[in-house]
């Protein structure tokens, strides 16, 4: 395996590197750089990166949002001649980063494969990226022109990049397998027995990398980021010869100390009874960081970014079913009259959101849906119908659709579309009690 340069050694952040000799002519390297959100792979001929970040904030705007607290590496051809895969563990933005990818594509175009999870197929193409391959868990594609395979392995995580799709695409980790090389990339994960079927579905490993920061205040955490004692586990269920520790040390998300992982790593590496050096993750002390100090638990957390959130859609169902209940229009004495008799069903989310330490904001993403009834004053007959409202949402409240149907009789006078309309026109100041509906979604923050 020709090993060419990877990365330079002068860009200010922590690094850590470990190479696997697999005989005199062939050897594997693994390099984790800031954050280790990714690392750069050289097998079977291969460059590989996975969760590529090189932004400024992990957010989804750059003006706000967790800072990088270490520069930021250089990536090119002039430093990485040729990149022919890219494996994304999931959609969070400290790991799906708009601006990475793009610029990637830029530099190296459809050269890429980018290995995706099921469901975020359809973000890449909107970015021109076409060479794209959705995967699931324990799905494996062979990359085309090598030796190599690529296999999704499941994870104890979730997705989401916006309140309203939480869960809608997957996540997990990737198995990269030549005939020489094994690597695991684990991507973000609580701890759970899936790695004990790794291990043995598609171990030994020869190098794996395996989070180990972001996981304070732990009963929050725990469920989908592992500290470093159960990294080491991990480490122990996959059988990985050699791991690296990545998430952590370049965007401070949590409440741990910036150099805390790395240190805890060493101690449950010896409490583990492995040998020192088995899995490791360097921290340098002389990189410049942007970090708080001796301001003890206070300065712990200089993003305050971990959130809680409290859900607000059983209050907002009860709360529209209040306001628009009753509404009513008044026809033309020889047609009838519609009431609005309350609320059917309330889906999405509604959320109140505490990010930031003490930044508190409603977020909603409603579908709506209203029963309606009318009266037709030529035979008395009574007519039914919904009112459904959709995307309702804080991020662009004016792009809502308001669309009015009937259950209409086959023996059904054509007047009875008369009163549908009249509904229709009941559109402004059924969005008025909407707006009372968000002002008091955010008075009670």
């Amino acid at each position: 395996m020709a090993m060419g340069q990877v990365f330079p050694g002068d860009h200010g952040c922590w690094r850590t590197e470990i190479q696997v000799k697999q005989s005199s002519e062939q050897h594997f390297r693994c390099i984790s750089l800031t954050k280790s959100l990714w690392e750069a792979l050289q097998m079977a001929g291969l460059s590989i990166l996975t969760d590529p970040i090189f932004s400024d904030r992990c957010s989804p705007v750059q003006f706000m949002g967790p800072r990088r607290l270490v520069a930021a590496p250089k990536l090119d051809k002039s430093v990485l001649p040729k990149l022919d895969a890219v494996l994304l563990s999931h959609n969070h933005y400290d790991h799906l980063d708009v601006s990475t990818v793009t610029a990637l594509h830029r530099e190296y175009g459809d050269t890429v494969v980018w290995y995706v999870p099921l469901g975020l197929g359809a973000f890449f193409r909107s970015h021109s990226i076409t060479q794209v391959r959705e995967m699931s868990w324990w799905d494996s594609v062979a990359h085309e022109g090598s030796s190599a395979r690529i296999v999704m392995t499941p994870a104890q995580h979730w997705s989401s990049r916006k309140v309203w799709d939480r869960r809608r695409s997957l996540w997990g980790g990737y198995a990269v397998i030549s005939p020489d090389v094994r690597f695991w990339f684990a991507g973000d994960t609580g701890y759970c027995p899936a790695f004990r079927e790794i291990g043995r579905e598609l171990g030994p490993f020869d190098c794996s990398a395996i989070p180990v920061g972001a996981y304070e205040p732990r009963g929050f955490m725990q469920p989908q980021h592992v500290n470093p004692e159960e990294a080491v586990q991990i480490h122990q269920d996959v059988q990985s010869r050699q791991s690296i520790g990545i998430h952590c040390c370049t965007f401070h998300l949590t409440d741990e100390a910036l150099d805390e992982p790395p240190r805890r790593l060493v101690e449950g590496v010896k409490a583990a009874g492995l040998e020192a050096g088995s899995f490791q993750a360097k921290w340098d002390e002389k990189a410049e960081h942007w970090i708080v100090n001796d301001l003890g638990k206070e300065g712990s957390n200089v993003n305050g970014w971990h959130w809680q959130e409290k859900n607000k859609l059983p209050w907002s169902k009860q709360r529209i079913d209040e306001l628009v209940k009753g509404l009513s229009t008044q026809l033309d004495a020889s047609i009838g009259s519609a009431e609005i008799k309350g609320v059917k069903d309330v889906t999405g989310e509604a959320y109140l959101t505490k990010r930031k330490k003490d930044k508190v904001f409603a977020v909603y993403d409603l579908t709506i849906v209203l029963r309606w009834t009318g009266v037709l004053v030529e035979d008395d007959r009574k007519v039914k119908g919904e009112v459904t409202i959709k995307e309702f949402s804080s991020i662009d409240p004016d792009e809502y659709a308001f669309e009015v149907s009937i259950e209409r009789a086959e023996d059904a006078p054509a007047t009875a579309d008369h009163l549908k309309r009249g509904v229709q026109g009941l559109e402004q100041e059924v969005m008025r009690q909407l707006q009372q509906y968000v002002q008091e979604l955010n008075a009670s923050i």
